[in-house]
């Protein structure tokens, strides 16, 4: 599976728990879009647990900067921490 199949997947299971459709598409464009895009440019397919480590690390970094907020930054790991447990499980539980 790909990693884009996989943000899908985690969309649509995000809908399925009772997540707004906008909220998990919201999600999906402003956070998944760019894991998906970063794989790409790395030249990788599949989902790699340490492209998405590295990259909540340097939005991290970046967030002890005051370069992002802390609002796009727990976005950022929450959307990272579903992508993993539906790659880890093939599902979600949701723990808002």
């Amino acid at each position: 599976m790909t990693v884009k199949e996989l943000a899908l997947r985690t969309v649509e299971s995000m809908q399925y728990l009772g997540i707004t459709p906008q909220t998990a598409w919201s999600m999906y464009t402003s956070v998944l879009v760019p894991i998906i895009e970063l794989h790409e440019s790395l030249e990788k397919t599949a989902f790699n647990r340490e492209i998405v480590t590295n990259h909540v690390r340097q939005a991290e970094d970046r967030f002890e900067r005051g370069e992002i907020s802390v609002g796009f930054y727990r976005k950022l790991k929450c959307a990272a921490q579903r992508l993993t447990e539906m790659y880890d499980n093939n599902r979600l539980i949701l723990s808002v």
